[in-house]
């Protein structure tokens, strides 16, 4: 394997940097409260009053044994190694072991390890891939199974109750209700049902249903897919739709019951139901019902602790609380969801889902940066572009400026200041820093895009048309000094002509330190 320089390495870790910094539009989204209706907010509140932790996932038995471990002295690897192991792999960790800007990281993980064996099996990901150092993965896996065991024997003898979840599978759009419990095991809220079968309709009538907002509780938009194109259904036309969905969910003939004021079907009778627009099969999942489990972790305590297996435990809860929704009317709702469409579809995450072949057409190969947007058609290599101009047009504004106001102050005032000397340099200072940051943008793009380049990650496909790295860029990404004092010029022309002088001289007022590489 070739070795790859520290430089590079350095690179690396500004593309993850960069990559990081392109997702936290996407992380604060999934984080601020989503907007939601009345009747959405209640039925969020039933699921995580009623939730339900299935046995094939049960997140929280390793919670439980990693503060464990931790209470018991072990040695917890930071979080930070695993992350720079995989960094590592992705380059050949055999070359990152030679490398001597490893050499002090190694080192530190080293010094975590009870034998340089250990350590080789962690680093060849052959054992210690729980977290600990001193804590193998037959050992970790011994006590979790354990664990797992003596909470499933509670729900077999009627300490905890088991319950079950309907499984929508992935292709359910709202993430946080792909799994709905069940109450007393056999009943399913009827709203829920309604927006199941309201779905179904919308897609049976040769609509799509996209979610443009990363967080779990996003509904999604009713559009229409002309070739590879999306647009967004106008809300009469969508009125339009639903009028052959009227009477649907009211036409269900199987057994209904009203539990603790809310209306439920019964979940047998309407996976038979003839009429049933959802055509895919859910999955009825077993679990543990939270809210059981939590009055034994109350009735359990001792001095303070619950214990099972000689493991502390605690109460479980629904991955998703009230806190993460906001309950608004309708105005401030459509609104907030637009900004937050229009925040989210700028982001990396959101901008891969819509490259295709026509994108390749248009010599748009690399996701990273080119993927389109659906709004306004424009890939993110576009807005770069848009950066970039935006910064190289405010420098030549600003210069034109100052060479016209020491242009009329030579000409009118005596060579005197037209303007008070502490504005002076500031115009001046700030242009200077204008154009160093210009140029550091320039250089750090430049370098940015070919290391990426050179690791495969994009492609610099450069066909003809308005989507082209050409095109976009056709100096390069560096600054021309030519190009931008060609541009200072015209525009200091075009200030002059305002006034209809003739005969100017030249100022000579461009900054010295412009005049660099």
């Amino acid at each position: 394997k070739s070795m790859i320089t520290t430089r590079e390495l350095e690179f690396l870790g500004t593309m993850e940097l960069f990559r990081k910094q392109m997702g936290e539009i996407t992380d604060s989204l999934e984080k601020m409260p989503y907007p939601v209706n009345r009747e959405m907010a209640d039925l969020h509140r039933y699921v995580m009053d009623e939730y339900v932790e299935t046995w094939d996932e049960f997140p929280f038995i390793q919670i439980w044994e990693d503060q464990y471990w931790r209470d018991n002295g072990k040695t917890e690897i930071p979080v930070g190694v695993v992350d720079l192991l995989m960094k590592m792999k992705k380059i050949g960790l055999d070359n990152a072991k030679e490398m001597g800007v490893f050499s002090e990281i190694l080192e530190k993980i080293r010094s975590l390890f009870s034998s340089e064996g250990d350590l080789e099996l962690f680093l060849d990901g052959k054992d210690f891939s729980y977290g600990f150092a001193d804590v193998p993965d037959e050992e970790y896996k011994e006590l979790g199974d354990r664990l797992f065991s003596a909470i499933q024997d509670l729900a077999e003898r009627g300490d905890v109750e088991e319950g079950h979840v309907m499984d929508m599978g992935e292709d359910f759009p709202i993430v946080f209700l792909q799994r709905m419990p069940l109450k007393e095991g056999e009943w399913i809220h009827k709203v829920f049902i309604e927006i199941v079968e309201r779905y179904a309709y919308v897609r049976k009538m040769g609509y799509d249903l996209v979610s443009t907002d990363p967080h779990v509780l996003t509904e999604p938009q009713v559009m229409k897919k002309t070739g590879d194109e999306f647009e967004q259904v106008e809300l009469s036309e969508y009125e339009d739709i639903m009028a052959g969905f009227e009477g649907h969910i009211a036409s269900f003939p199987g057994r209904k019951k009203t539990l603790s004021g809310v209306e439920h079907l019964n979940v047998e009778d309407y996976l038979s139901w003839k009429d049933r627009l959802w055509k895919d099969d859910p999955e009825l999942v077993e679990g543990l019902v939270s809210s059981s489990w939590n009055e034994w972790v109350d009735s359990n305590k001792k001095e303070g602790v619950t214990l099972l297996e000689g493991v502390p435990v605690d109460k479980i809860h629904s991955w998703v609380g009230p806190d993460e929704m906001a309950e608004m009317e309708d105005d401030p709702l459509f609104r907030t969801r637009s900004e937050r469409t229009r925040m989210s579809l700028g982001c990396e995450d959101w901008a891969t889902l819509f490259e295709g072949e026509e994108n390749e057409e248009k010599g748009i190969k690399d996701p990273y940066f080119a993927a389109p947007l659906p709004l306004d058609k424009e890939p993110s290599r576009f807005r770069l572009a848009v950066v970039f101009n935006s910064i190289n047009q405010s420098i030549t504004t600003q210069m034109s400026i100052s060479k016209f106001i020491n242009y009329l102050s030579k000409s009118y005032f005596g060579g005197r200041d037209f303007i008070f000397e502490e504005e002076r340099e500031g115009l001046k200072i700030l242009a200077e820093m204008m154009i160093g940051q210009i140029k550091e943008f320039s250089r750090e793009i430049t370098t940015h895009l070919m290391f990426l380049k050179s690791l495969g990650f994009i492609d610099f496909s450069d066909k003809s048309g308005e989507y082209s790295w050409g095109s976009l860029f056709p100096n390069g990404y560096m600054l021309s000094v030519d190009s931008l004092q060609s541009e200072i010029e015209k525009e200091f022309e075009g200030l002059m002509a305002m006034i209809e002088i003739e005969g100017r001289e030249e100022t000579g007022i461009f900054p010295e330190p412009f005049y660099g590489d």
